[in-house]
């Protein structure tokens, strides 16, 4: 994966990033909703700033950095990596955490592990990338105890964890930053977090650390309100050349 970025100086920045480009840039879907809401905030936003707090390992926690469709590969030997909206590393009181958030308005969590797991083309090593997904976030019992669990959750932190582990950081968190009032799809992500152990997961908090693991991980919920249409950005002087 690219480890050389350029920066981002307007949310509309982000949509050649997109998978689809202007088609995922809509008002009232999660592409938009984080981008806007990121780049308003001049460092964490409002409502994860408050859903961090309640967490005494990560209340007081500050952005330093934020990269934006992170791509992280999962290092497995099957195709594709885990695209993270945003990948925040903080400062903690306890050092640095890395944080994949992951932004949803009323959209799900994509096919659960059954369906992905069928859906195989000849050479996918979709078996190879399950397994090593189940070890890595330290899912026990049998695979079909997993089956009904989304399988975009289970990647999501997984990256958390490998970019974690790159930075040195002391601690991962999986976030999903919500812009929906009724919390679509939390029983998904709750049924996610009892099957790795981290606890009953409750909207506006983070929940765990996740017993097991080589380094804590921890899991949350933030409901926020959709931001207002993004405005064009204003024309920026060309910096100075060295």
């Amino acid at each position: 994966m690219a480890r050389l970025h350029a920066p981002l100086l307007a949310p509309t920045d982000v949509i050649p990033h997109l998978a689809r480009g202007e088609r995922h840039w809509k008002q009232g879907y999660s592409a938009h909703a984080i981008a806007t809401t990121w780049f308003g905030a001049k460092g964490l936003p409002d409502a994860i700033h408050r859903t961090l707090a309640t967490h005494p390992r990560l209340s007081g926690a500050v952005l330093l950095d934020a990269f934006v469709e992170r791509e992280t590969d999962l290092r497995d030997g099957a195709r594709g990596p885990s695209c993270t909206d945003v990948m925040a590393i903080l400062k903690s009181p306890d050092g640095l955490v890395v944080m994949a958030v992951e932004g949803k308005v009323q959209e799900d969590f994509g096919p659960t592990v059954e369906r992905w797991a069928s859906d195989a083309s000849e050479g996918s090593k979709k078996d190879v990338r399950l397994a090593s997904l189940r070890a890595r976030l330290g899912l026990r019992g049998s695979q079909p105890d997993h089956l009904h669990l989304r399988y975009q959750l289970l990647h999501r932190t997984a990256a958390a964890l490998l970019e974690a582990d790159d930075y040195g950081a002391a601690a991962a968190i999986m976030m999903v930053h919500s812009f929906d009032a009724s919390a679509a799809h939390f029983d998904d992500f709750a049924a996610f977090a009892a099957a790795l152990g981290a606890g009953d997961a409750h909207l506006d908090q983070v929940v765990g650390p996740v017993p097991g693991l080589s380094r804590p991980l921890y899991l949350g919920w933030t409901t926020d309100k959709l931001p207002p249409l993004a405005a064009a950005a204003p024309a920026l002087p060309t910096p100075p050349r060295n």
